[in-house]
C-alpha cells in the first residue's frame, strides 16, 4: 500500500540522518470520534479541547482526532490534577506549563532536554524563526539609530565648520582692528608731539616781543657808545 511505502522511506530517511523516530497514522484507516468529556469543560482553568485548539485541514480530521481526541488543555499543574482526579484520569490533561496527566493515572512533568519528533522540530524552526524576526527588527531599529546618529554627527560637523569659520573670521577682524587702534594710537602720539612742539613755539612767540625790546635797547646803547667812542677819537 502506498502509505506503508511512504512511512518506509520516510524511516529509512531518519534512521540515515539519526534524526529520531516517529510514527506513522494512515490517513484513511482513522476514524473520527468525538469523546465526551462530561462536565470536565466546565472545570476551573479548562481552556478546551485539544482538537479544538489546533487548526488544521480537514482532511487531517481523523489523525488530529486519533491523536488529541481525549486531550484536555487547563492552565495549571493544580487545576490539572484536580481535574484528572475528579473524572478517574479517563482523559489526558495537558497544562500550560508541560505537565502531563495521562489517562490511567500516570503524571509526566519536568525539563525536557532533548526533543527528536517531528512537531518538536517543527516548534524548533518556529522559535528559530521568531527569534530571527526578531533579531532582524533590532538590527533594523540599530541601523536606523546608526543613521539618525550620522545624520546628527553630519549636522554638528557642520555646524562646527561654520563655527570655525565664523571664529577665522572674527579673528581677521579682531586684527583689523588692533592694526587700526594702533594707527589711530600712533598718530594720536605724532599730534600730540606736534602740538606739544607748538604750544612751545607759541610761548617763545609771547616772549619776542619783550626780547625785542631788549635787542632794541641794546643796539641803541651800542650805538650811543659807538658814537661816543668816535667823538673821542677825532679829538685825538
Amino acid at each position: 500500500m502506498k502509505y506503508l511505502k511512504e512511512a518506509k522511506r520516510t524511516i529509512e530517511f531518519l534512521k540515515k540522518n539519526a534524526l529520531g523516530r516517529s510514527t506513522f497514522l494512515p490517513r484513511g484507516k482513522t476514524t473520527v470520534q468525538s469523546y465526551d468529556f462530561k462536565g470536565a469543560l466546565k472545570e476551573k482553568g479548562v481552556l478546551g479541547k485539544g482538537v479544538d485548539l489546533l487548526k488544521y485541514d480537514k482532511k487531517f480530521e481523523g489523525i488530529i482526532t486519533s491523536l488529541l481526541g481525549k486531550t484536555l488543555l487547563v492552565d495549571t499543574y493544580e487545576n490539572g490534577a484536580y481535574i484528572s482526579r475528579k473524572y478517574n484520569s479517563d482523559f489526558r490533561v495537558v497544562t500550560l506549563t508541560g505537565e502531563v496527566f495521562r489517562i490511567g493515572g500516570a503524571i509526566v512533568g519536568g525539563n525536557i532536554l532533548k526533543q527528536t519528533g517531528f512537531m518538536s522540530k517543527n516548534a524548533e524552526i518556529d522559535a528559530m524563526r521568531q527569534e530571527i524576526f526578531e533579531i532582524s527588527k533590532k538590527i533594523c531599529k540599530s541601523e536606523k539609530e546608526i543613521e539618525n546618529i550620522t545624520n546628527k554627527a553630519d549636522i554638528l560637523l557642520k555646524e562646527a565648520e561654520k563655527t570655525r569659520n565664523s571664529l577665522t573670521e572674527l579673528n581677521e577682524k579682531k586684527a583689523y582692528i588692533n592694526f587700526i587702534t594702533q594707527s589711530i594710537y600712533d598718530e594720536t602720539e605724532s599730534l600730540r608731539r606736534a602740538m606739544n612742539t607748538t604750544r612751545k613755539f607759541q610761548e617763545k612767540e609771547k616772549e619776542f616781543p619783550s626780547f625785542r625790546k631788549k635787542m632794541i635797547r641794546f643796539v641803541m646803547i651800542l650805538n650811543s657808545n659807538m658814537n661816543r667812542l668816535n667823538r673821542k677819537k677825532s679829538i685825538f
